[in-house]
């Protein structure tokens, strides 16, 4: 039980990665984009 509770939050913590992850990217061509049309 205690096992798959890890398993679980460890998946939780790559998802919440990968999505910090989108998003910085997604700022970033925004941020570029915004600069280019600036």
């Amino acid at each position: 039980m205690k096992s798959a509770m890890t398993h679980n939050k460890t998946t939780q913590t790559a998802k919440a990665g990968l999505i910090g992850n989108l998003i910085q990217d997604v700022f970033k061509d925004l941020w570029n984009t915004m600069a280019i049309d600036g």
